[in-house]
């Protein structure tokens, strides 16, 4: 038996979730992407004109994924340029102008609610639908994402014998373009079951446009939140309250009530499609981000699977935990107006009402 349930006093209440918002974020993209979806990085030619097109996949890297790495890191510049150079050398082409084109998204990259300081204080990659490592060069996140992964995609193919003159660009690609190569993400189920594990706010934030253009939007903030809470109102999930700045939870001016939280997750264990995210939910005491929480809590560990939610006087806590009897039962922890200078005290007291769900027989 299911149990759904929400902290009782002002459930349906909006409060300032944190990351808890990526269970909405990633329970739109199930619903309106098909989960088996990959999207795919390429290159494409017109003359001596190659442009590299993004196609949004958050995980892009720039180096091949060794055999222990997550299984969500499935395409590379590194191999693009590999098959990219082997078809340009295969037609005589040995030398070529480089452009970029990142337009699948639209603007703002940086959302207008987040702090000025996620930028300087290299909290956030401007979002785009082309870069690779989440736009981090060097330790740094850089400011213009696609250009970084255009110039280190240059050098890639100068090492295999492919001279690019000048600098990369940014350009629209050719509408008569042939396409050379091509690189293809992980499953948006796999990218879910990544961003949900480690709460990823760079994966979420590019979901989040994703999520916009599937539901026939534009691929910004504003178009990914109208999407997200269509998905939500079409599973008949309560969104009273729900206000939506982001994919990911950084802006302090979301607000989600638990009652919406409880449902979606409810709900998405109800469907063959969604299914898989309650799955992804962290493990309390092993994985993701309560590998090192619910400590001295016996009888939840393992027991509880929650997204976690954190910022500067703000703590949330989204899940089901198995009670005494071995029933789900479906929670929401939400505070945010907690001591800033106490979060580790706010963390253990939502713990500990995930555990008191543990330890009863509540059926």
């Amino acid at each position: 038996m299911l149990t759904a349930t929400s902290w009782p006093r002002r459930a349906r209440a909006p409060y300032a979730p944190a990351s808890t918002t990526k269970v909405l974020t990633s329970f739109a993209a199930l619903t309106t992407i098909d989960p088996q979806t990959r999207f795919t990085t390429r290159t494409v030619l017109e003359g001596d004109k190659l442009v590299l097109v993004g196609g949004g996949d958050p995980y892009l890297s720039t180096k091949r994924a060794g055999s222990r790495d997550d299984r969500v890191f499935q395409a590379d510049l590194t191999t693009l340029a590999r098959r990219t150079a082997a078809a340009l050398k295969k037609s005589g082409t040995a030398r070529v102008t480089l452009g970029y084109d990142a337009s699948l998204f639209d603007g703002p990259a940086v959302s207008p609610a987040w702090s000025d300081s996620y930028l300087s204080e290299n909290i956030v990659t401007p979002v785009s639908a082309l870069w690779a490592d989440e736009g981090v060069v060097d330790g740094l996140r850089s400011r213009d994402p696609a250009a970084a992964a255009a110039s280190g995609f240059a050098r890639l193919l100068a090492q295999r014998g492919i001279t690019v003159s000048g600098e990369a660009s940014a350009v629209p690609a050719p509408a008569a373009a042939s396409t050379i190569a091509e690189v293809r993400s992980a499953t948006v189920a796999q990218i879910v079951e990544t961003l949900m594990r480690v709460s990823d706010n760079q994966a979420a934030e590019v979901m989040l446009r994703h999520v916009a253009l599937a539901g026939g939007g534009p691929a910004t903030f504003d178009g990914g939140a109208k999407a997200v809470r269509a998905a939500l109102s079409a599973a008949d999930v309560d969104v009273e309250g729900l206000r939506l700045n982001d994919g990911s939870g950084l802006a302090r001016s979301n607000r989600i009530s638990p009652e919406t939280l409880v449902e979606t997750l409810y709900a998405s264990s109800t469907s063959p499609r969604t299914s898989g995210l309650a799955a992804d939910l962290p493990v309390s005491g092993f994985t993701g981000t309560l590998v090192e929480r619910f400590m001295g809590l016996d009888a939840a560990l393992g027991t509880v699977r929650a997204k976690t939610g954190t910022l500067r006087g703000i703590h949330s806590l989204a899940g089901y935990a198995l009670d005494r009897d071995g029933r789900p039962v479906w929670f929401a922890v939400m505070a945010d107006r907690a001591d800033e200078d106490a979060p580790l005290e706010a963390r253990a007291a939502l713990d500990r009402v995930a555990a008191a769900i543990a330890s009863c027989s509540c059926g």
